[in-house]
């Protein structure tokens, strides 16, 4: 038992005796490498920075991966995207000026494709990302500091205090003995450690004791910015879809809906590889419903064409021409917003079709135009589900639109409710997961399936049309049919039968399942609805979500 405890007792004691003793280890850099610094991260051993005489470029893998993940290369085009919430910077390799936005300006130095990797000059990143820079001759360090970062200033007041590698002193020393009157900036404080960055551009952690912090009086860090677009903080959006497919004359003024703020009309669509937009738009249209009070949307579609989609967007000079003429249309028809409609896309664009949102968002929103961007509910189809990365366009736009409906599509291979309330709620939920509900609008059917079953020799064959509030009201008086309350579905259901070997059956969309789907609106606080579509609904539907969204 001695023996124990004497065992016990040494181990206790070389532990305490470790635990207060220094690591002497000194890890070396090679001064020789140009190694980049950005805030308080060292990046060593990449090749994210060279020297070229006196001239500092940085790698385009270094700006992605410590800088700006969003940053762009086109390499077929040699183009180069930087992607902001208020501007867009398209710079080609070589090129002595680049475009932001819309306009031409001349740039500081040429990008360069120097032994296969892309390089962009060191003046190029200050101006862009708003970063000063400084290089260290003794450390061969290429410091970046984001002129938006808050740092506390600090110096060296006692010798042998030693930057380490982590705020422990069993960890490996960067720099041994900082010389009294050192200075540096101050990251964040551990314990009674403090990560700082020394002006020679070494990183790491220094005990207390070593250092005296410079403490900031009354300087004000509140940034002031301005919003150019509509608030609809306030008020709940209300948008109905007007489906279009002429330029067709408004005719006379039309008749205000109460509770409706937002119209949007589908007048655009690319036709063909070359991002040509079909525009049915309408001048007269827009001062007629401006004139009774509604904002208005332009609806832009892809065609629903997969591979017409991918041509447009994997091509930089094409998805540039499409954004501008896009926001060219909407200040020629005095729009307030646009609604972008892509459906239909390979799952291999998905990250092209983000790229393209995110080129098109500060475009847009430099001119004080809302963007939207229409989700359908997450699903295991590629084309029409997986192709959305929701989180990243929820990040970059201004609203996102759920089309919750077409659980069962007109074509589906089983009859059923276009939209149950069950099913709306907990598609809504998952996509809650992905876009913050202050951003996401929810997007109800003015419409009903009408689906037919008919027994063909031994065989079931199933289709379906479908039928606006007037028209279903229309089939059931006409042919008689008792409807019954589905409480799952929040709908009436009814069905009929003609002769031996066809089936009618029929879920209802009419004032009671609207309204129990814009109710989910206030459950989730959502931003509002949107409606597909006008002229398919009857009246009394307005007063439902008006009420329901408590709208003036």
């Amino acid at each position: 038992m001695d023996q124990i405890l004497i065992i016990i007792l040494i181990t206790v004691t070389l532990f305490t005796c470790y635990s207060t003793i220094f690591n002497p280890q000194v890890l070396s850099i090679d001064n020789d490498e140009v190694y980049l610094v950005v805030e308080d991260n060292m990046i060593i051993g990449e090749k994210a920075v060279i020297l070229e005489g006196k001239h500092i470029y940085l790698s385009f893998d270094g700006i992605k991966k410590h800088i700006d993940s969003n940053i762009f290369y086109d390499e077929k085009e040699e183009i180069i995207v930087f992607s902001f919430e208020n501007e867009v910077i398209r710079q080609k390799l070589d090129n002595s000026y680049y475009i932001l936005n819309s306009e031409e300006e001349i740039a500081a130095k040429a990008i360069k494709n120097i032994n296969n990797n892309i390089y962009i000059p060191i003046e190029t990143i200050e101006n862009i990302y708003n970063m000063d820079y400084s290089f260290a001759k003794e450390t061969n360090a290429v410091i970046l500091t984001s002129s938006d970062t808050e740092t506390l200033d600090g110096e060296i007041i006692l010798n042998n205090g030693h930057l380490r590698t982590a705020p422990s002193r069993q960890s490996s020393v960067y720099a041994k003995n900082l010389e009294m009157g050192t200075c540096f900036k101050v990251y964040e404080k551990i314990d009674k450690w403090y990560k700082i960055r020394t002006e020679s551009g070494m990183v790491g952690f220094i005990e207390e004791k070593y250092v005296k912090i410079k403490y900031l009086k009354g300087k004000n860090n509140v940034k002031e910015t301005k919003d150019s677009k509509k608030n609809w903080g306030n008020q709940r959006i209300n948008l109905v879809w007007d489906h279009l497919t002429s330029r067709t004359a408004i005719g006379s003024n039309p008749k205000a809906i109460e509770g409706l703020n937002i119209i949007c009309p589908t007048w655009f669509s690319i036709v063909d590889n070359n991002g040509t937009i079909k525009d049915i738009g309408d001048k007269e249209y827009v001062n007629k419903y401006k004139d009774v009070g509604y904002s208005i949307w332009g609806l832009v579609n892809n065609s629903f064409e997969p591979e017409l989609t991918h041509e447009i967007l994997s091509k930089s000079s094409i998805r540039e021409k499409i954004i501008l003429d896009l926001v060219n249309k909407c200040e020629y028809y005095n729009l307030d917003g646009i609604n972008l409609d892509f459906e239909n896309i390979n799952i291999e664009d998905k990250d092209l079709y983000v790229q393209f949102i995110r080129e098109l968002y500060p475009v847009f929103n430099e001119k004080g135009l809302i963007v939207s961007v229409d989700v359908t509910p997450i699903s295991i189809s590629e084309n029409w589900s997986k192709s959305f990365d929701r989180s990243a366009i929820a990040e970059i736009v201004d609203y996102v639109v759920l089309m919750a409906y077409d659980q069962h599509w007109s074509t589906s291979p089983k009859a059923g409710s276009v939209a149950q309330c069950t099913w709306v709620e907990k598609k809504l939920v998952e996509v809650l997961d992905y876009v913050p509900n202050d951003k996401l609008i929810l997007g109800v059917p003015f419409y009903t399936r009408l689906w037919k079953e008919e027994k063909i020799n031994g065989k079931e064959e199933i289709s379906s049309e479908a039928l606006s509030m007037e028209e279903k009201d229309e089939f059931i008086k006409n042919n008689n049919i008792v409807l019954k309350w589905d409480g799952v579905s929040g709908q009436y259901y009814g069905e009929m039968k003609e002769g031996e070997n066809i089936t009618y059956k029929i879920w209802v969309e009419d004032k009671k399942s609207i309204e129990l789907k814009v109710s989910l609106v206030n459950k989730y606080n959502l931003a509002g609805v949107a409606s597909w579509r006008k002229g398919f609904e009857k009246e009394e539907v307005w007063e439902v979500i008006r009420e329901k969204l408590m709208l003036n």
